[in-house]
Order: structure tokens, then C-alpha cells, then sequence
């Protein structure tokens, strides 16, 4: 939280998209309504940058040169079929990528086909098993960790909310605003730490 990882993919895809066109995908795990997806942060980043071109709509926003930005939910059997449809796929950008279930990035990766397509995956691990935390592993990504302390525009707001979650849970605020793995699920009976050491044991 705060690390402003969120907000730089935006400008880095919004200005990719302004220099040559680019269709890009959007999407999440479940994603019922645009209000769920990434449309205002684009929307925001759009008019923050002065970016010349785009056209905004209710549901849509596309720039004059062709580049345009598709949302989509993974989940949804009907969604990933529809998907499956799409063409010209270059850039695609998922957020909260730690709910990503394994089905749902077996069907994305292998559905965008565009030659040079390259995909973003923001996120804040839940565990070492979250299905994109086993992708880090591939010849062909880069990991890049970013944190709070990264951020030279971290609001004094945000240092008070994370200095009191330090003091009353520090366990949670390591996962909130260090992006440590979680101790403990939250309908848990045991910690995974101990789950694991009696596996070991």
C-alpha cells in the first residue's frame, strides 16, 4: 500500500498507448462492473498526463491513433470464452493479480498471441502459492518489488494510518505495507508458518 506501483503502470501504459496503438486488456480475477476495474485510474492518469487523443466514454475509452482499453473479468466461464475472441491483444494489465486462480492465467497467457505482447501484474502476495507468485519463475519475467519507502510522494496521511496498524497488528501491517506473505489466512485455525513446519517435521 502506497507504494504508488498502481499509479506509475497506469502512465507507463497510457503513454505506450499514446505514442502507437495498442489494444489493452484489463483485467481481474471477478470484475462485475467497471467501478471494480482499473477504467478510473486510467481515466485519472489520462487527464493528469494532458494526454491529447483519448476519447472517454461511460464504458469505453480508445485514443484517436486506434489504441484501446478492454476490461474484463477472468473467472467467469463466459468471460474467458469471450476473451478467447479478442485479437490484437499487446499490452495487458492485471490488477490484484494475487486472486489470479492457476485456470484463470492457464487461459490469458496462451491467449494473447501479439508478437511482443507484454503482460503487468500488480499485486500484494498473499502467500508463496498465489498462482502469479509461481510465474515470477520464468526466463521471461521481471519481478520488480516496490514499497512504501519507494514512493518520494508517500502522504503524511498514509505514514499516520501505517504507523498506527505497526503499532496495534504488526503482523497484518508487514502484509499491508511491507508486502510480506501473510502469517495466518484470515478462517484459519492454524498458521501456515506451523502447518509447514509440522509438514517438515
Amino acid at each position: 500500500r502506497g507504494s504508488g506501483k498502481s499509479t506509475s503502470v497506469a502512465k507507463i501504459l497510457l503513454q505506450k498507448m499514446t505514442a502507437e496503438p495498442h489494444t489493452l486488456l484489463c483485467c481481474r480475477e471477478i470484475q462485475n462492473s467497471l467501478a471494480e476495474s482499473s477504467y478510473q485510474m486510467l481515466v485519472d492518469m489520462i487527464e493528469y498526463q494532458q494526454l491529447e487523443g483519448w476519447i472517454i466514454q461511460k464504458e469505453r475509452i480508445y485514443h484517436q491513433n486506434g489504441s484501446k482499453v478492454i476490461f474484463h473479468g477472468l473467472r467467469d466461464t463466459q468471460a474467458s470464452n469471450s476473451l478467447k475472441s479478442v485479437v490484437n491483444i499487446s499490452l495487458v494489465w492485471c490488477e490484484e493479480a494475487q486472486s489470479l486462480s492457476a485456470n484463470s492465467l492457464r487461459i490469458l497467457l496462451p491467449t494473447v498471441r501479439e508478437e511482443g505482447a507484454e503482460f503487468y501484474f500488480t499485486y500484494n502476495p498473499e502467500t508463496e502459492e498465489d498462482a502469479v507468485e509461481i510465474i515470477k519463475t520464468r526466463k521471461d519475467v521481471l519481478d520488480v518489488e516496490v514499497n512504501w519507502y519507494d514512493n518520494p510522494f508517500f502522504p503524511q496521511q498514509l505514514r499516520d494510518e501505517m504507523e498506527a496498524d505497526f503499532a496495534t497488528n504488526p503482523d497484518e501491517a508487514e502484509h499491508v505495507w511491507n508486502g510480506c506473505y501473510r502469517k495466518q489466512a484470515d478462517n484459519a485455525i492454524m498458521s501456515r508458518n506451523a502447518v509447514h513446519e509440522a509438514m517438515n517435521r
